[in-house]
Formats: C-alpha cells, sequence, structure tokens
C-alpha cells in the first residue's frame, strides 16, 4: 500500500506548492550619462517575480511545509526500521524554496504573462483569498480521501490474489500490513 499512496501523497505535495507567489512590482527608471540605472529586467525575470508573488498569493510554501510532515510520517510508517535522524534530515533537507525554485519552470512553459497576471488578479480577489483559506484544509482532507481510497483498492485486489493464490500471506502484508486478529 505504501508504494501506491506514495504517488498520490506526492502528487497533493505539488499540487499544493504550485499555487503560491507575489509578482515583484516592476519600476523602471530614467537613465542618464551620469547615472546609469541597471539594466531593465527581461521579460522573463518579470515573469519569474510575477510567478513568485503568485506562489505567495496562494500560500505555497505554507501548503509545502504542511505536507512535507505528513509525506515524512508516510515514509516513517513505510521504513520503519530506519532511524528517526535520518528522517529529521530529510526533513530538513526539503525547503518550500527548492521545490519552489523547481516549479518556477513549470509556470513558465505552460503560462504566458497575461495568464500569470490574471491568475494574480483572482488570488487577490476576495474569492481568490477564500480559495487561497480553504484550500489547505482541501488538501489535506483530500490526502486523507486519497489515502483511504488508496487503500481500500490495494487491499481488495491483494484480498483476490492472495486468495487466488498469485501473492503469499508476506506479500499481502508487506502490501496492506497484518491482519487485525478478532479479539475474545
Amino acid at each position: 500500500m505504501n508504494k501506491v499512496l506514495f504517488p498520490v501523497i506526492l502528487l497533493l505535495f505539488c499540487c499544493a506548492a504550485t499555487a503560491q507567489q507575489k509578482p515583484a512590482t516592476r519600476t523602471t527608471q530614467p537613465t542618464s550619462a551620469k547615472n546609469a540605472a541597471p539594466p531593465a529586467r527581461s521579460d522573463k525575470d518579470a515573469r519569474i517575480a510575477d510567478i513568485r508573488q503568485l506562489l505567495q498569493l496562494t500560500g505555497s510554501r505554507e501548503m509545502v511545509n504542511q505536507m512535507k510532515s505528513v509525506l515524512m510520517e508516510q515514509f516513517k510508517k513505510s521504513s520503519p526500521t530506519l532511524p528517526p535522524e535520518m528522517f529529521d534530515e530529510m526533513l530538513t533537507e526539503m525547503k518550500a524554496e527548492d521545490l519552489e525554485e523547481a516549479i518556477i519552470p513549470i509556470y513558465l512553459k505552460h503560462f504566458t504573462e497575461d495568464d500569470i497576471k490574471h491568475l494574480i488578479a483572482f488570488y487577490e480577489s476576495p474569492f481568490g483569498r477564500k480559495v487561497t483559506r480553504v484550500m489547505p484544509e482541501i488538501v489535506q482532507e483530500s490526502n486523507e480521501a486519497g489515502m483511504s481510497w488508496g487503500q481500500g483498492v490495494v487491499t481488495k485486489v491483494a484480498a483476490k490474489w492472495r486468495k487466488e493464490g498469485k501473492l503469499t500471506q508476506n506479500e499481502y502484508e508487506q502490501l496492506v500490513g497484518p491482519e487485525d486478529q478478532p479479539q475474545h
């Protein structure tokens, strides 16, 4: 089951991270021979700044940080014999900022400058702020629903395969955990 849940959790983790930073305010300054201004930002730099603003508006860092804990708990459950210090180090190394940097090129690939501006306008609106406010709860509840759904599917198929002799008891328990023994 843990192998099935990891992609679901990772997907939610990545989705949570994709909507959250504010674009920087663009300013232009006149240049003169005596007081040359720094070179103007490129269109790509301006788009990146806007993507950062969008990510900030959507609270991506907060959602990523929330999902890190969920992800680590799943890793701990799936690998209980590994040292806790290893998980602590993994958690420390999972920086929301690094994920944001990895996501920016994806936004650049799929959204035009106007698209990003529209998204910013949406997330600055009252409804957009509501979406941002409730999204962490939606992600958490969706994660729980996804885990329950995945667990149910894996248990159903694994039980069928075990009954048909295609899966050993040990393989079954690796997927779904040990069966609860009825208490008398």
